[in-house]
């Protein structure tokens, strides 16, 4: 068995204020997001940590243990929810197939998770041992469970979590897209807005006073969310690892939390806090009786050197992915980038050189292949030039397996097919199509070889807009 102790820590957190006064009671509220199995430390390139460097390290699971922990005795009572996609990202998932996802939920008392898309990667069969383990309620109002298989009926359309003798309800969605994004089979999932106001209706309509809405369906979309449904009080919001910060810190998208006023004088607050578990967000929301918000504070905390990892032990870590850390595969003597879905906008250096190679593989074995494209939503992690093996400090530039199903974590099949001018332009309208480079990241962004091409991205006043 892995085993985990929590320890208590101590640290500062930035906060933000609403207008107050008449309070009866606060939820001390975290959350995650997108964890995409990272259980260990990392760097601000996202590759793995170097002995004897920890001020350059963040996140993993000993340090959200801690963090919790530390904020359960400094609360006395707190609510912690997950937004989805524990799954895929790191060599944990590669091995585990989720073993480790529902492991780390139940051992850190989650009280609620939504489903995110690649928690369907290994199909909907590979969800079957998630689910079986898993004791936290898994939720996604949006999944027709008519057609489901008998496993799939414990994912929940909501959850009741009662909280210093308030009930809560908590209603789970998912982007509807998730058939177009994973390994969905025959399931089905209807529009997330119109089945979410569908479920908060006949709540409000039983008498529910407050409301969380827990979902992957990505910032944008959960802005549009209380306009619809204002019955909402709040909004913790998953897939687009936006960061939200209320305060001055590099990488924000909007404000923490991103406040949505309605016109009778309700408000309704969205919150989001990045991804892999490098912050872990904090939200006091102060509630009157009738379960209006009268006040909110708080922020993100980063996952840095000032939460001790303590006596946090992961005993399967050495015996069953030892080889994917010492196993060398190549070397660069480059950054490797794929940081901040930076493929998913741009040219990237890793993507450059994977289909560079896809070009030269099927080329030396006379496949006659001209070009070569991939979503760059398939690139997850950067690859740094001096890496850091299990046992010692490896500055060669060296490129072990670990780093590898880490960038590319997807088992993705390459293919070589003859296709018309006119297809690949319409391939590559669609991929920058929805183009913007202040708002959500698509993974359809293509990163080619052997082809170039040139756009043209303008500001409107309203949007922007793409040309040639």
């Amino acid at each position: 068995m892995l085993n985990i102790d929590l320890i208590s820590v101590t640290v500062a957190t930035n906060s933000s204020s609403g207008s107050g006064g008449g309070d009866s009671f606060t939820l001390h509220l975290l959350h995650t997001n997108d964890i995409h199995s990272r259980f260990e430390p990392f760097t601000r390139r996202s590759t793995k940590c170097k002995p004897g460097e920890p001020e350059n390290c963040f996140g993993g699971v000993a340090r959200r243990a801690g963090f919790i922990n530390m904020m359960k005795k400094e609360l006395g009572e707190i609510m912690l929810l997950d937004a989805g996609d524990q799954f895929q990202g790191t060599p944990w998932f590669y091995f585990y197939k989720g073993h480790d996802s529902s492991h780390f939920l139940n051992k850190l008392k989650y009280q609620a998770m939504a489903l995110g898309n690649h928690e369907f990667d290994n199909g909907v069969e590979g969800l079957r041992i998630f689910l079986g383990n898993v004791t936290v309620p898994i939720l996604c109002s949006n999944l027709d469970q008519t057609t489901t298989p008998d496993f799939m009926k414990k994912v929940k359309e909501h959850v009741e979590i009662t909280y210093k003798n308030h009930k809560f309800d908590v209603v789970g969605y998912i982007t509807e897209t998730v058939v177009q994004l994973s390994k969905t089979g025959d399931l089905k999932f209807s529009n997330e807005l119109e089945k979410v106001k569908e479920v908060v209706t006949d709540l409000v309509r039983k008498g529910s006073k407050f409301i969380i809405a827990l979902g992957h369906a990505g910032y944008e979309a959960d802005k549009r969310m209380p306009r619809e449904i204002p019955d909402i009080d709040i909004i913790v919001g998953g897939h687009s690892h936006t960061l939200l910060y209320h305060g001055s810190s590099a990488g924000v998208e909007g404000d923490y939390p991103t406040v949505v006023r309605h016109a009778d004088g309700r408000r309704t607050l969205i919150v989001q806090a990045g991804t892999a578990g490098k912050w872990v967000g904090v939200l006091n929301v102060a509630f009157d009786e009738e379960g209006n918000v009268k006040s909110w504070s708080g922020n993100p905390v980063l996952m840095n050197l000032s939460i001790p990892e303590g006596m946090f032990k992961i005993e399967y870590l050495n015996s069953n992915l030892s080889f994917m850390y010492t196993k060398v595969l190549c070397r660069t003597d480059v950054f490797l980038d794929a940081n901040d879905k930076i493929c998913c906008q741009q040219e990237c250096t890793l993507g450059n050189l994977f289909t560079d190679a896809m070009v030269s593989f099927f080329k030396e074995r006379n496949a006659n292949a001209t070009i070569a494209l991939t979503n760059g939503g398939g690139i997850r992690s950067s690859i740094d030039r001096g890496t850091t093996s299990l046992n010692h400090d490896n500055n060669s530039g060296d490129i072990n397996y670990n780093e590898v199903i880490s960038a590319f974590p997807y088992g993705d099949v390459i293919m070589v097919a003859e296709t018309s001018g006119r297809t690949l332009y319409e391939a590559l309208r669609h991929s920058i199509s929805n183009f913007s480079p202040n708002k959500e990241k698509h993974g359809k962004f293509l990163q080619v070889s052997c082809w170039l091409a040139s756009w043209l991205v303008r500001w409107f006043g309203c949007c922007w807009m793409v040309g040639w």
